[in-house]
């Protein structure tokens, strides 16, 4: 998503935010998903400029939830960008099992791949190869705590209410 523009009321009849995804990926997308299947109006604007400033600290990156990118991946031989519990949770919640099995293959599949010339890719296969065990160790630990955050979440709070606007006098106004 780039800017997102939402009424309250929207918001609230899709269920406001997954506490699920406290510290994780793909709060966004989760929150995306149940607004489309609500029935809400979305618009996308394809002539808005939109500048993604990345931060240098901070966000997902403080609390370790989003270390390695498809793009650090792709650069990096020791790099892999697996799955994480709440992309799986996501996964499990809206699409088949197929489906996110799918999303797993293509992911570990995807750390056999690498940026640069012939040398490097061989090199980066070899590696991937070696740590293709802990790889499948990793998703296996993360589908197990996706499992467990099916059985806990979603736990949506309310929305609380909205207070009442006041008027508010400009300075100079008499």
């Amino acid at each position: 998503m780039g800017n997102t523009m939402i009424r309250r009321e929207v918001l609230r009849r899709s269920g406001l935010f997954d506490l699920a995804y406290n510290r994780g990926q793909r709060a966004d997308g989760d929150l995306g998903m149940r607004v489309y299947l609500s029935g809400a109006l979305m618009v996308l604007n394809p002539g808005i400029s939109v500048l993604h400033h990345h931060a240098p600290v901070g966000g997902l990156r403080r609390h370790k939830a989003r270390t390695v990118t498809y793009a650090a991946s792709r650069k990096r031989l020791m790099h892999r960008n697996l799955p994480t519990p709440t992309e799986i949770y996501l996964g499990n919640r809206y699409f088949s099992e197929m489906q996110v099995r799918e999303m797993i293959w293509l992911r570990v599949l995807g750390t056999f791949s690498s940026w640069g010339g012939r040398f490097r890719k061989a090199t980066k296969i070899c590696v991937s190869a070696i740590l293709l065990p802990h790889t499948l160790g990793v998703i296996r630990k993360n589908w197990k705590k996706a499992t467990s955050l099916l059985d806990e979440f979603p736990q949506i709070p309310e929305l609380p209410p909205q207070p009442r606007m006041r008027p508010v006098a400009l300075a100079g106004a008499r």
